[in-house]
């Protein structure tokens, strides 16, 4: 398949949102603007595997509003060998924060 007909699927727009915002976490919610509010899990999916092979990291964390409402945030993050090298050189201490959990680890 070429590459104009990969990037006119849902998940090659997908794919294009994250390469476009590395090492960014995007809200679900986001992505389900331009996927569809019914695939946009789905579509993240295809675009870990070929033809885009992204490394699509996700997190979800519980938030509570003013109002005492408690909902989860879905937040994905497209992670390439830069952010990756980036994240090497930030960690250069004892002690890093873990970003799935927020909860610092020992390397």
């Amino acid at each position: 398949m070429d590459d104009s007909k990969v990037e006119r699927t849902l998940a090659g727009v997908v794919a294009g949102h994250f390469r476009a915002r590395p090492g960014r976490w995007i809200d679900g919610r986001e992505i389900a603007q331009i996927a569809g509010c019914y695939g946009w899990r789905t579509r993240i999916s295809d675009a870990r595997r070929p033809p885009h092979n992204l490394n699509i990291r996700n997190r979800q964390r519980r938030v509570r509003t003013a109002d005492g409402q408690v909902f989860t945030v879905s937040e994905y993050k497209l992670v390439t060998d830069e952010v990756r090298s980036g994240e090497g050189a930030r960690c250069s201490g004892h002690v890093a924060l873990n970003e799935e959990t927020e909860a610092p680890r020992l390397f």
